[in-house]
């Protein structure tokens, strides 16, 4: 995709969906996992012959940490070669023009770089008229094959993810692809938060089990990460996992010569997982119930300013919407509307924060709200 901003703001609305496996619940974990210098590798090896490709995906959301990981791929598969290598690009400046863009073109004999790149469009078939003898293509990983269109909870279905030929896999020789897709971890966290408020569920027990549940699964999935990029601070040391085909029960969610290199800074080990989902679950079931059946009748809003941190862990400040306030960097908020008198009421979720802050506002003024008691005020 074409936004390569290094602070990549979401704002989503909350629509009822069925519930569904999100894609986090769908990995399974008891699959043995090769580790990153294997797909090295398997990068290496794929250099050999005449017509293969690698398509190497980001999110472009961490490019000091997870450009590095990727260029990494990039050399084990150009350098050492004797056959001419063709380089095709989504048009990302900010990677083109960095170190690591600059160093795959160095290393290319022809470069091509794509325009017509969008959440609508994938458009790489002219790398494929080419005909070379080896080919590295660079995008974001949604252009890359459709594993998104089996999880329409998390993943927006844009014409990338639901329309057929409209990814690299498709576009490019059929079996000649190896396939790299770099995701951060706090951007599946997103993802799934996003999913689970979509199902507008009103049964506290089956929210907070899955809640607890995917807190669990998110850990576990730390735990199986190695190191992937050292830095000189945890913030710029990135961990990671791969999954394969054999992680899904639907072996369709990646197709054969597909892998998903999930990653975490080292830093963010210790955060607390899906933050504002297990700040809401750790209200009074009261409490927890009232909000659960505002936004089953409501309008709802979840936002997360996906930020990567500076290198020492901090971050910048956030602001939201119109409220006079900057909340701490990484902050979520889920912003409830009331549809008949237009009034918000803003949960704001912080990293390092012990619980939820709840805010409304009256003309300019903000004003601080017990979360507790919001839905109680006018009962006796």
């Amino acid at each position: 995709m074409r936004n390569t901003l290094v602070s990549l703001f979401l704002i989503i609305f909350i629509t009822s969906s069925a519930n569904a496996e999100t894609f986090l619940e769908a990995v399974d974990l008891s699959h043995h996992s090769m580790d990153y210098d294997q797909l090295v590798l398997k990068a290496k090896r794929h250099r050999w012959y005449r017509g293969n490709f690698l398509s190497l995906g980001e999110s472009h959301l961490h490019p000091s940490t997870s450009r590095p990981v990727l260029l990494n791929l990039a050399q084990s598969f150009l350098e050492d070669t004797p056959l001419k290598k063709h380089f095709c690009s989504e048009n990302i400046q900010g990677f083109l023009q960095g170190y690591e863009g600059r160093e795959i073109q160095r290393l290319s004999d022809d470069i091509n770089i794509f325009y017509n790149n969008d959440p609508s469009t994938t458009d790489f078939w002219g790398c494929a008229k080419q005909n070379s003898e080896l080919t590295l293509v660079y995008s974001g990983f949604f252009h890359q094959h459709p594993f998104a269109r089996n999880f329409p909870g998390d993943f927006a279905p844009t014409p990338v993810v639901t329309k057929p030929h409209n990814t690299i896999i498709a576009q490019m020789p059929i079996g000649r692809g190896l396939f790299v897709s770099l995701m951060e971890l706090d951007h599946l966290e997103m993802t799934t938060s996003k999913a689970l408020l979509d199902e507008k569920t009103t049964d506290i027990k089956v929210f907070r089990d899955r809640v607890v549940k995917l807190t669990q699964k998110i850990q576990d999935l730390r735990d199986e990460m190695t190191t992937v990029l050292s830095g000189t601070t945890p913030f710029r040391t990135k961990l990671g996992m791969v999954l394969e085909r054999d992680h899904f029960a639907k072996k369709d969610v990646l197709p054969y010569g597909t892998y998903i290199l999930l990653t975490e800074l080292e830093g963010r080990k210790n955060n607390k997982p899906l933050k504002l989902l297990n700040d809401l679950i750790a209200l009074s079931d009261q409490s927890l119930q009232k909000y659960l059946e505002f936004m089953n009748e409501e309008r709802s809003f979840f936002t997360t300013a996906l930020t990567e941190p500076n290198e020492d862990g901090s971050m910048y400040q956030t602001g939201y919407g119109t409220y006079p306030l900057q909340f701490p960097g990484g902050s979520q908020f889920l912003d409830l509307i009331d549809k008949n008198n237009k009034k918000s009421i803003l949960l704001v979720s912080s990293p390092q924060a012990s619980a939820l802050r709840c805010l409304t506002k009256n003309d300019d003024v903000a004003i601080e709200l017990d979360c507790e008691k919001i839905f109680f005020n006018d009962e006796k």
